[in-house]
Formats: structure tokens, sequence, C-alpha cells
């Protein structure tokens, strides 16, 4: 070592010799001498720290590997000192109590060795140990509280909460006055029980509550068993039971917020809902705590939304707006309380009310479309239409898709259309409902209601398209489908009409009759035009002849071309002419205008020319005829006609009015002719008996100077200068969408007279014939429309 101090060898054989010889601190030495001169040694360190570990001194051979290991990094050393790690604990465990008494009890079996083993495994969590111990021990002593007891805590510290629960149970049916069994037990029912009500279980969970309500020391403990008691209680709708449990909890814990929570919801329970809401305003106005009150107010207005909900969907409705009253006395702010008491005074018809609710929902909540809905169908109401339109246009804008303002734009576009066709606008109502589809394109009121603006223009074809959208209940089906089968006829653009007047006098076996056939042409929305061909046969005498009528027989026949135009839906003009060859006025011309007002009335003023035949019987003498006046020969007998033209020139006016199925019409003419003044009133009625625009039934009836202008045209009897009276009544039926029949009876009653002449043949009287007579009309229509 001297000579060659840097070579391990010599070191390690010093080492070996000294250890053989039981010097073992010259070792030592002589190893930590050879690792400082040869530092890269490491057995010489291993020597050094081997010898230390085998003298049990592990804490010092450790510390020495560590400090060698900063300089020398070799992967032997961190080997070796890894087992020397393992060593040291292995050396400390043979040496721990623990271990010791374990041996101990394995050969022994000693009572000593078994209780330092059972505390001392609880204490260190050798939980598996301390079960062992406990089983061990219980072979000796039995079930001991204690034992138990030990038993408890492990299972519950290793999380065996079942066998612990049931230990637990075991130990306070063993001494139930034992408060820390108490205290775990209350514990655990408690959170049992919570589980349960969770589950839903509450019945099960009752008796577990009130083990707790009773047993417990710990006061959040007990009050809250006792609280949930009362909501297990309400769960299983046993409310006398609930409301003792209240009693109790009111009396244990007085002054709960609780406690008036749920007697108010117990009260509401058993239908006492009213009594709830006032014992809930009461305690609000009692608590002094503004938390409190607002807890207490918002209960309020919870239970009392439900309430008129509850009471709107019973039809409750003066109970249920009361109610909203209340609520919103009791909480101003309410929302839900302001939105129903809305709707509510809607609904009862408490306008004024309702005004005041609006006004207050669009000062609060301006914003709010609810409110500007509100506030529009207050203007739709009050016909203010415009204003409606002004409120509700900006928002549907920005709010398309909502239902409340589409629905409210589309009820105020309806009315007011339904305004503008009652005024006789119907193009203004077509463009208010043209602009409320763009928002609400699939409402079929809207879509109806431009069907009747097109009815109101006479625009039939598209009356029909949009008019059939309308869904109409069962009992309307029929009624409905008949009025657009009329629709589809009076759309048609082209009419065939036939018409047989037919007339007998009641007196005399004479028929006279008048046969018309029409073609009518729709040109366009505004303009109609219709040709007419009338023909009359009547009967005559032949010279010489008795006659007593006052017209000579023969045929006749009279042309006739008619034209009308609308300006618009509520002025139009019709004018016709026509020409004759007998019978009917020679020449005829007829200007009418008409203008329709509100509510469904319609005036008239209208004036014509007639030239029309007048005709006067020609005698001649006959001397070799026997006169039985005179008893001679001769007399004076019919010779023929004498004709002569008349003008008629007549001025009317008349009336018209709708109401509902009826219309009624009356009319009153002025005649002018041979410096003579004529008059007729003529007054007529319909009764709709279907929804077609066709089929009715109608009377008529006229009396005046004249007869009725509408004699003159069909070339029928009458006088002017007496009384003419006229009655009818009539049906018209549409059998089909195409074809329409009709006929009317009329009774004319008219003064009659006739020129005759007696005498001889130089000392002859003209004299005059006068008399009344009565004609009975049948007037048979068809009318074909394609």
């Amino acid at each position: 070592m001297n000579n060659n101090p840097s070579s391990e060898g010599p070191y390690l054989q010093l080492c070996n010799l000294l250890l053989q010889q039981g010097h073992r601190s010259e070792a030592i030495e002589v190893a930590e001498r050879g690792s400082a001169n040869v530092p890269s040694s490491s057995q010489l360190i291993m020597k050094k720290a081997g010898i230390l570990a085998e003298d049990n001194r592990y804490g010092e051979a450790m510390a020495y590997l560590e400090s060698a290991m900063k300089k020398n990094r070799s992967g032997q050393l961190q080997s070796f000192y890894n087992g020397l790690q393992a060593d040291a604990a292995h050396a400390a465990a043979n040496n721990d109590p623990y271990a010791l008494y374990g041996k101990v009890y394995e050969r022994s079996k000693s009572q000593e060795a078994l209780d330092y083993l059972l505390n001392t495994s609880i204490s260190r969590g050798y939980y598996d140990d301390a079960l062992f111990y406990i089983n061990e021990a219980r072979k000796r002593k039995g079930d001991t509280e204690d034992l138990l007891h030990k038993q408890y805590i492990v299972n519950k510290r290793v999380g065996n909460k079942q066998t612990a629960n049931n230990l637990l149970a075991r130990l306070y049916e063993r001494n139930p006055n034992n408060p820390d069994v108490i205290a775990d037990l209350t514990q655990v029912r408690l959170e049992q029980a919570m589980l349960l009500m969770n589950e839903q279980n509450y019945r099960e969970a009752l008796p577990l509550l009130e083990f707790v309500a009773q047993h417990s020391d710990d006061p959040e403990m007990s009050e809250s068993a006792c609280s949930r008691i009362v909501t297990c209680d309400m769960e299983l709708r046993r409310y006398d039971d609930a409301d003792k449990a209240l009693e109790e909890f009111n009396k244990r814990f007085p002054g709960r917020e609780e406690y008036v929570l749920k007697y108010a919801a117990v009260l509401k329970h058993t239908d006492r809902t009213e009594a709830a809401l006032a014992f809930l305003e009461k305690s609000a106005e009692d608590a002094t705590d503004p938390l409190t009150r607002a807890q207490y107010r918002d209960a309020y207005e919870e239970m009392a939304v439900t309430y008129i909900k509850q009471l709107s969907k019973m039809g409750a409705l003066v109970r249920a707006y009361t109610q909203s009253e209340n609520l919103l006395r009791v909480c101003p702010r309410s929302a839900d309380g302001l939105h129903y008491a809305t709707n509510l005074s809607a609904q009862l018809g408490r306008r004024n009310d309702h005004q005041r609710l609006v006004a207050q929902g669009r000062e609060r909540f301006p914003s709010d479309n609810f409110y500007i809905v509100k506030e529009a169908a207050l203007h739709t109401d009050a016909r203010r239409f415009p204003a409606a339109d002004t409120l509700l246009r900006p928002r549907l804008l920005e709010f398309m898709g909502d239902s409340l303002l589409v629905g409210a734009n589309s009820e105020n576009a309806t009315r007011w259309a339904q305004d503008f066709i009652r005024r006789h606008r119907a193009d203004s109502a077509l463009t208010v409902l043209n602009s409320a589809l763009n928002f609400d394109r699939e409402n079929r009121t809207l879509l109806y209601t431009k069907g009747l603006a097109f009815e109101a223009l006479h625009q039939y074809d598209s009356a029909y398209v949009y008019q059939k959208h309308y869904r109409p209940d069962m009992d309307e089906l029929p009624s409905f489908k008949r009025h657009l089968n009329g629709l589809l006829a009076r759309g048609h653009r082209n009419g065939i009409n036939f018409e047989y007047l037919q007339g007998r006098y009641g007196e005399e076996d004479v028929l006279t009759a008048v046969a018309t056939v029409e073609y009518t042409r729709k040109i366009n929305k505004s303009n109609d035009m219709a040709v007419r061909l009338n023909y009359a046969g009547r009967d005559g005498a032949k010279d010489g002849e008795i006659k007593e009528e006052q017209e000579p027989g023969g045929t006749g026949i009279q042309g006739v071309f008619e034209w009308t135009h609308a300006f618009n839906d509520r002025w139009a003009l019709t004018a016709n002419a026509g020409i004759a060859s007998k019978y009917f006025p020679q020449y005829m011309a007829t200007l009418r205008a008409t203008r329709t007002w509100a509510n469904d009335w319609e005036a008239e003023l209208h004036s014509s020319y007639r030239r029309i035949d007048s005709y006067e019987k020609k005698f001649r003498w006959d001397a070799t005829s026997f006169n039985e006046q005179t008893g001679t020969n001769g007399l004076w007998t019919f010779n023929g006609w004498d004709n002569a033209r008349k003008n008629l020139f007549n001025l009317g006016i008349g009336a018209s009015k709708t109401l509902g199925n009826w219309w009624l019409n009356s009319r009153l003419d002025g005649f002018y002719m041979s410096n003579g003044f004529y008059v007729n009133l003529m007054a007529q009625t319909k009764y709709y008996l279907l929804n077609d625009g066709k089929t009715c039934i109608q009377a008529l009836g006229s009396v005046g100077t004249a007869p009725e202008v509408t004699m003159i045209d069909y070339a029928m009897p009458g006088s002017f200068n007496h009384l003419n009276t006229q009655v009818g009544l009539g049906a018209t039926y549409q059998i089909h969408r195409n074809i329409g029949l009709g006929v009317l009876g009329t009774w004319h009653t008219y003064y009659t007279q006739s020129n005759g002449r007696s005498g001889g043949l130089n000392d002859y009287k003209d004299f005059i014939n006068t008399r009344y007579k009565n004609l009975f009309n049948i007037d048979v229509q068809v009318h074909i429309s394609f």
C-alpha cells in the first residue's frame, strides 16, 4: 500500500485480513483510505459500505454511498445501493414491535400480544389485520360491545357501509343510550332517508326520518329530519299528517321561513289555495327581512300563477281575473300576473280594465310583442285599422316569425278588408289583404276574405279560387259548396236566357204571350253586353167583326242591345236601345246609373224614352146589316184601326238594400206623355234560400196611374191616367252551375177603354166603353251560362 498507493488490490487484501482477525474498525479505515486514494474504485466504496451494513449501521452506509455516488456514477454502485436499501428496510421491520408481537402471538397466542396487535392494527390502518385479530378476540370473549364497535369502525373506514350499518344497529340494540352510537346512527339514517327520497320512496324514508327527529342531539340534523317528514307526508298526500308535522316543526323551530312555505303548500294541496295565498300575503307583510319578504312574494306569485291557469282552464274567468288582480297588488312587478290580467280582462269584455292593463304593459315592456299585439287589437276593435297597421308593421319586419304579431296583423287586415268591402272599396281591400298575405301566406281567413273582395268586384272566377280555401264545418259544407257553384255560374262569361211570358184575362179565355231569347257576354271586368230578341203574337178580328181588343192582331218583333260599364265597384252605367215592328215600343232607349253605398245600399237613377203605339177603332156604315136596336137595316161596323204614335218619357229613382239573406228594392217612376204626367210605385223583395246567389223566392207589387214599366216593355196591356195595380210571387232555382230556372206569377188589374159608334148614318154617336180587367201572367225563365 505504501509503495503503490493508487492500486486497489492491497487495500482490499488488507481489509479482508483485518476482518478475519476481528478488527472491523481498522478494516473500515483501510477501505476509506483506499477509496480516497483510488476514487474510481467501486470495490473499495462498496467494501466500506458493506462493513457498516453488517454492523447494522445502515444509515451511515447509505449516507456514505450517496456521497460517493455524486463523484462516481457507476451503475454498480447504484445497484449495490438499492440492495442495501432493501436490507435496511428488512432489518427495520424485524426490529418493529408490531412485527415482534406478531411473531410472539404466532408462538404463544398470548392475550397481551393480541391486545397490542388489535389496537395497533386499527391505529395504523392495517384493516385486514384488524379484522383478523377482531375475529381472534371474538373467539375468546364473544361479541362484546367493545369488539362490535371496533368491528364497526374498521368496516366503516374500509367502506363496507352495509356491514358497518348492520353493526351500528346491533350496537344500538345493545345499548340505546350510547351517545356515540346514537350520533352515528342518526347520521346514517338521515343519509339513507335522503337517498330514498331521491328515489321517491317516501314511505320507506318516513320511519328513518322520525327516528332522527326523535333521537338526534344535533339541532341542524333534527331540523332537517322534521322538514323532510313534512315533505314525505305531502308527497304521499297525507296532508293531515303533514299539517301535524308542520305544527311540531314550528313548535321546535319557530320562525323558520320553511314553515311558512310548506304550510302554504299544505293549504294549496287541500283545496284551500285562496287561504294559502292569503297566508303568504300576510306573512310577506309581517316579514321584517327584505330577503324573506321577497321569498314569500315569489312563492305567492308561483302559486297564484298556477291557480290562475287552473281557474282559466275550468272556465272560472271571473275568479281567475280577481286572482290576477290580487297578484298584481301583492307583486306589482309580476310579468305573469300582468299577462294573465290582460288576457282575462279581454275575455271578460272589461274594456276599461283591459285598456289600462295594456297601457301598463306597454309602459313596462315597450318591446314586448305581446302588449304591442294587444294595443293593436284595441285599435282593430275600435275600427282604427290604419293605427293598428302602423303599430304592427315595423315589428313584423323585424320579427316575421312571431306568430302573435302575424296573427294580429292578419286579424286587422281581415277586418279592415271587410270594412272596405262593406263600403264598396274592394280594390282597397285587396291591397290590404295582399300586404298581410306577404307575412301569412297560408292564412285561410285572409284568402277567403280576398275571395269576398273579388266577389264584390264581380270577378267571380278569382272569387271562386280564393273562397275555396275556406274550411266549413260539416253543417256548413252543403251551403258552402252551393255558394262555390254559384260563383262558378256567375263567373261564366257567356249566357243564354230563354223566357216565356203568357197572360190570360180573368173573364175571357183569351191568351197573350211574349217569348224572349237573350245572349249575354262579359267582355271584361268592367264591361258587359247583352243582345235580346222579343217576339209577340196577338189575336185580331177581320173587318166587320165585333172587336173587344184594343190593338190589331198579328206579330211583333223587337231587338234590344244593352251595354253596362262599371267605372269602379261603386259606380256603374247601363245603356240600352231597341227597335220593334209592332206591339213593343217602336223605339226605346234607356240610361241607368247606379251608385253603391256603405252598408249594402244601392241607389239608382234612370231615364228612358219610348215611342209607343196607340190604337183607335175605325167604323163604316153597313146598310145591308140588320140593326137590332132600331129594327131596321143599317149599322156601324168595325173597319180597322187608326194608329197614333206617342212619345213616352220616363224618369225614375230606385233604392235597394241587402239585409242578410233578404234583398229589398223599391222604385218610383214618373212618366210624361201627351201633356200628361203619370206615376208608378213598385216594391219587391227576394229571400235567398241557398248560398249560391241565385236561388230565391220573391214577391212584388206596384201601384200607379201608369202601368209598371216592364208591362210596357213586354207589350202587355195597361192604361194611363187610371189606377193600375200588380202583385206577384215567384222563385228562382239554380239546378246546376250552368243552368238556372225561374218562374214568376203576377196578377194585374188595370183600367181599359174601347171606343164604339152607334146610331144612324147621319145621327150616329161615338161613345167610350170603360171597365177594369184582370190579367194573370206566368213568366218562365231558363238561364244557361258557360
